[in-house]
């Protein structure tokens, strides 16, 4: 990396301090990483450009900085709303630049400034400059950016923007003094990615701003533009980049930022060389000021510090099951008929990684809850199964009808309502706002999560090995719907809650969902499936004897002591004795479920319910071809305009059970059908029988693992509690987005003819019916389309802008998580192979923090960015009026073969489905669900485990049916819009992601 020699100075000179103005964009916090050296973040200030009034930033900040980064963003300059202070910081500048320039080299009132895309648009803008629409539109995608001599200036300004390349003259206007460029050292051509429609027009600069790289575009006539990449200001310390160089791809983006700091420290020795020496960081108020501190973080949630209320104790039974046993069974088996159960299942993956385990339990246990929250009416519910088993010294009547008068003031005592039972359930809510105001459920989630943690854990009987390989060990399993977004904002924002008829709710949104916005269940144990080794595992949280209570600051106090309080009286967990008679319990069912012809015989996935043959048509609530393709065409009108980069569009696909689901064995039945149909590695099954919620996943997709080891080493590194020392290993981050899928060819259907040999005597013999042997021609065949199709994938150019703009948008969610340098990319737009299609995946992980746990660093990248686009903020609040849009009854056969067709024929057609195919019987039109009107709900959110010892792994709830009052099933479906979309394509891509889920259901359906 090319670097300048220091002067001689007889100390190490200080880095910059410097102020990071974020213009709300998802790769802002990119820049953290092009740091020289990671310890100089403490210097930096990281603020909102709407965060504090223009007198505050010029008053308090400014005179304790020497540089300024303005951030990309959304819009434009010529909208002071998309700037915030931007605005006035350069209005500032330009009003100085009248002052003779000798008056200007020693003033220290004037940080250096560099921008980056809308800053450096921003900077243009300030002298008088203007931003149009560019002639060609690149988001995530790689151009080449040469430099040109900084000492020169355009003098035709009479010629158009994007004019050709040989239209640039020049001539010199300061032949004596060369400045530091940031392009010293760095080879040319300089590959670098780019996200902007707007540019800068060369002919409406001022003389005083003077381009100093740039690039050439093609247009679509093959004439070549140049288009200005660079610039700086004559003589002031403005310096503006186009282009993204925290980007990923670009490469020497680090080079730049240090010879932008070369500059900075250049200016300051002209003030005078002895001030380097002094401690010059900036004073601890203003350092408070920032949204992000290097040193010692503001943490987004309430810390709980006590000691664990469980000790996991484990069970390794001596017996292997057989390598292709029937899973669904032994999941019928062990999960009865029970009212609340879950199979984190991995039906896909079973000898990868990520795959090696699945877990199954029921939230019927004495010791386990549920809780459900509902974000219109911020409250949170509890509820807790079976209250002949609640376990409380002040319970003294045994009517299961009514809880005792002694339980119910503990509730109302402890939640301030009071309770709504009957006889399966007891249940308790908490407004969050009568306790802690501006609190969230991100907040109370990780309260509880504090309060039953669990680090230590025991091997039951006579096993004692130091590691436990298992990344689920009890705790919270469910769901995280895409509405929380709010909350999430709100966190990061450090802003009271937001109304229900803000902007970012819309007000034609329901105001109370019938699913609740976020649902988990705490399995105090489950049964853990080891597929490498065949083993099988039981584990179970007993509870310790805890005195201590926890001490925590006041303005935290009132949340944290209403869930502490809570969490006793709810009893969780088991006794010892407890443990080892379930142990046992579970230890025979298997054992004797392994002994069966059941375990042994094929396994049959695809257990029908009990239901009538369908009628001749079915209709299925969504949005119809011209109309989902008309919102593409807005969202890239959107694009075009600046506001996005990229926009994930989707839509609603709702039908009607014809039999509504009633009981668990009828919900495994249906997660069964889709489990058999598009098997996943991120498979789940949860359902809840009292509000009639179930959820059947065929994710692909891992939105964020956090692991108490670096993911790459697949080792365990905690302690079991009977070894000498209980270690505390920094927690690993990981994320997987998909971005790019194509269907793969159907596979042959030859059965072996095609291997029919005729003998000399006449005979003809077939080989074993095969068609998957190397030997099958129609194996063959089918073996190179399928590779061929992953290699367009690999090389689509449009995929991968779009792969490419969602891993930006990723580490800018963890950098200020993790570690920033740990922030690293071992596979980059990867090709993965699944039953039906080819993805592009990329692998992004990162080291945590030490004061961050797994909520914290979920809820700063909710929601996922692979389902909003980027950058998120603005185009999360751009989705919510895309799509709030009409939905149809269509005919979903229609739809899907009409969508193959086309792709077969790779010649998509204009023409419009009808959505009343016309059909000899009608099908009964139910009216739309109110529930999935306008909102996404629980589709494009996140669901998995938050396991007690603080590991965690969520999926993107995608490929996923959710079922709703035991009758209304909700998929989702969208892909990521770009301007390089083709909206037939698009919504034909929307069709092939439904046609993982709805074939394996669709006889079901009216």
């Amino acid at each position: 990396m090319p670097t300048r020699a220091p002067l001689g100075l007889p100390c190490r000179e200080p880095a910059p301090r410097v102020l990071l103005i974020d213009n709300y964009d998802s790769y802002t916090h990119n820049l953290l990483q092009l740091w020289p050296q990671e310890a100089d973040l403490a210097n930096l200030v990281l603020i909102r450009n709407d965060q504090y009034d223009w007198t505050v930033v010029r008053d308090t900040i400014l005179p304790h900085v020497d540089a300024i980064v303005i951030s990309p963003g959304p819009g434009t300059p010529h909208h002071r709303s998309d700037l915030g202070v931007v605005g006035e910081l350069l209005d500032m500048y330009r009003r100085t630049s009248g002052k003779p320039q000798s008056d200007l080299v020693d003033c220290p009132e004037l940080p250096s400034v560099l921008g980056v895309c809308l800053g450096h648009q921003a900077i243009a803008t300030a002298f008088g400059g203007r931003v149009v629409p560019s002639s060609v539109v690149l988001h995530g995608q790689v151009s080449l950016v040469t430099p040109v001599n900084e000492t020169v200036v355009c003098d035709t300004p009479n010629q158009g923007h994007d004019q050709p390349v040989s239209g640039i003259n020049a001539n010199k206007v300061s032949p004596g003094d060369q400045p530091l460029s940031l392009f010293n050292g760095i080879a040319t051509p300089i590959p670098v990615v780019r996200y902007h429609s707007l540019v800068v027009d060369p002919t409406s600069l001022p003389r005083e701003i003077i381009p100093t790289a740039w690039t050439t575009d093609t247009l679509p006539s093959g004439q070549p533009v140049s288009v200005i990449m660079a610039l700086r200001h004559a003589w002031l310390p403005l310096y503006g980049v186009q282009f993204h160089p925290e980007s990923v791809c670009t490469s020497s983006g680090k080079a730049m930022l240090q010879n932008f700091f070369q500059i900075v420290t250049h200016r300051r020795r002209r003030w005078g060389g002895e001030m380097l020496c002094k401690d010059n960081d900036i004073p601890q108020h203003v350092r408070a000021l920032s949204l992000w501190q290097f040193s010692s973080p503001r943490s987004l949630l309430p810390p709980a510090p006590c000691d664990d209320l469980f000790t996991l104790h484990v069970r390794r039974l001596p017996i292997l099951y057989k390598d292709h046993f029937d899973e669904p069974s032994l999941a019928r088996h062990l999960l009865g008929n029970e009212s609340v159960a879950f199979w984190l299942d991995s039906s896909s993956r079973r000898n990868q990684p990520d795959g090696r385990f699945s877990y199954l339990g029921v939230g019927t246990t004495p010791g386990a809850c549920t809780i459900r929250y509902q974000l219109d009416a911020h409250t949170v519910s509890i509820y807790k199964y079976g209250l002949n088993t609640m376990a409380s010294t002040e319970v003294n009547s045994s009517s299961s009808e009514n809880p005792p008068s002694a339980m119910r003031e503990v509730w109302k005592r402890t939640l301030g309502v009071n309770p709504t039972v009957n006889a399966k359930e007891s249940a308790a809510e908490m407004a969050l706002n009568d306790h802690q105001p501006g609190a969230t459920f991100w907040n109370w989630l990780d309260a509880f999560r504090g309060l039953t943690q669990c680090t230590q854990f025991r091997w039951d009987q006579t096993e004692q090995l130091a590691d436990l390989p298992l990344g689920f060990r009890c705790g919270l399993v469910g769901i995280m719907g895409y509405e929380m977004k709010d909350e999430a904002f709100q966190l990061l924002e450090h802003r009271p809650s937001v109304p229900q008829n803000s902007p970012q709710r819309p007000s034609g949104s329901p105001g109370t969902s019938q699913v609740p916005d976020a649902t988990f269940l705490f399995a105090d144990r489950c049964v853990a499936l080891d597929h490498a080794t065949r083993q099988v595992y039981l584990l179970c949280l007993v509870q310790n004897h805890i005195s201590s209570t926890p001490t925590v600051p006041s303005h935290q106090a009132a949340l944290l002591g209403d869930v502490n309080t809570l969490v006793n009286t709810l009893n969780l967990g088991a006794t010892a004795a407890e443990a080892t008679a379930w142990f046992n319990d579970t230890h025979e069912k298997i054992q004797t479920w392994l002994s069966s012809k059941e375990s042994q015989s094929v396994p049959n996935s695809s257990l029908p319910l009990s239901v009538a043959a369908p009628p001749m048509v079915q209709r299925v609530w969504t949005t119809s071809r011209t109309n989902y393709t008309e919102t593409i065409r807005q969202a890239q009108r959107y694009i075009r305009e600046g506001e996005s980069y990229e926009l994930c569009l989707t839509t609603p696909w709702v039908a009607q059970l014809r039999q509504p689901i009633s009981s668990l064995e009828q919900a495994l039945s249906f997660y069964l059908r889709l489990r058999r149909h598009n098997p996943a590695p991120y498979a789940t099954f949860l359902y809840w029988e009292d509000i009639h919620l179930l959820i059947a996943s065929s994710s692909p997709e891992r939105f964020m693992s956090v692991t108490p080891s670096c993911p790459a080493s697949q080792q365990c590194l905690s302690k079991a509690a009977n070894s000498p020392t209980v270690s505390h290993p920094p927690l690993w981050v990981e994320m997987k987005p998909i971005k790019g899928t194509i269907r793969r060819p159907p596979p042959p259907t030859c059965s072996g003819r095609c291997m029919t040999m005729t003998h000399p005597d006449g005979r003809s013999t077939t080989t074993e019916p095969n068609p998957f042997s190397d030997r099958c021609p129609c194996y063959q065949r089918y073996m190179i389309l399928d590779q061929q199709r992953a290699t367009d994938l690999k090389n689509d150019a449009k995929e991968r802008a779009e792969n490419l703009m969602i891993v930006d948008l990723i580490r800018h969610d963890l950098i200020t998580q993790c570690l920033p340098s740990s922030v690293r990319i071992p596979r980059l737009m990867a090709i993965e192979t699944y039953q039906t299609v080819h993805q592009m995946v990329t692998t992004v992980q990162g080291q945590l923090r030490p004061q961050v746990n797994a909520i914290q660093v979920l809820a700063a990248s909710f929601p996922p960015g692979s389902m909003t686009g980027a950058p998120k903020r603005r185009s999360v609040a751009l989705l919510a009026k895309l799509e709030t849009r009409q939905l149809e009854p269509l005919d979903p056969t229609v739809l899907l073969l009409d969508s193959k067709k086309q792709r077969s024929d790779s010649t998509p057609t204009n023409r419009a489905f009808n959505p009343l195919a016309t059909s000899s019987k009608k099908a009964t039109l139910l009216p739309l669900p109110t529930s999935v009107q306008g909102q996404r709900n629980l589709y494009s959110g996140c669901l998995g485990y938050l396991s007690v010892h603080g590991a965690m792994d969520m999926s993107v709830v995608i490929r996923t049916a959710v079922v709703s009052n035991g009758a209304t099933v909700t998929l989702g479906a969208g892909g990521a819009i770009t301007v390089l979309s083709d909206p037939l394509a698009e919504y034909d891509e929307v069709l092939a992601k439904v046609d993982a889920v709805w074939p394996a259901i669709a006889d079901l359906c009216i």
